[in-house]
């Protein structure tokens, strides 16, 4: 089970488990399991379906807090929504069986790296950009 803080504070114990995943797939319509990885690509395109399936996940602890979807989400935002992906993506790497687990977290490194990578980039172009560049620039 991972842990992870939202926004405002609060600890939250993350699941998953045959029962999150079924859940999953009635509340939010994704499947967990799809070997495709679109799926949990999908989750980073869409912080709101992201904060679904984090919610189904962490159901039970908010049902004993008393806490909804909606404030759940609510605590969701800023660094909050990047340690609850990663401690979502450990679980869920935890889940599978021990090769599977380790075939995804490969993956998952890798998108990481291509990531950072990619932030690299982009913050060297911005800084390297020049007052003419940006006036020239098609809007």
């Amino acid at each position: 089970m991972e842990v992870f803080k939202d926004a405002e504070g609060r600890e939250w114990c993350l699941r998953v488990t045959i029962s999150t995943v079924k859940d999953v797939r009635s509340f939010c319509d994704l499947d967990l399991l799809d070997n495709s990885g679109e799926a949990i690509r999908s989750l980073g395109d869409d912080a709101c379906k992201l904060a679904d399936v984090l919610y189904v996940c962490c159901k039970e602890d908010a049902e004993k807090k008393g806490i909804t979807d909606v404030q759940f989400g609510e605590g969701l935002r800023g660094e909050a929504i990047d340690t609850a992906t990663e401690a979502f993506l450990k679980e869920l790497i935890n889940f599978f069986p021990k090769k599977k687990g380790q075939m995804m977290n490969k993956v998952l490194e890798k998108a990481k790296s291509l990531q950072d990578e990619a932030v690299t980039k982009i913050e060297e172009r911005i800084e390297n950009l020049s007052l003419e560049e940006l006036m020239n620039s098609p809007e």
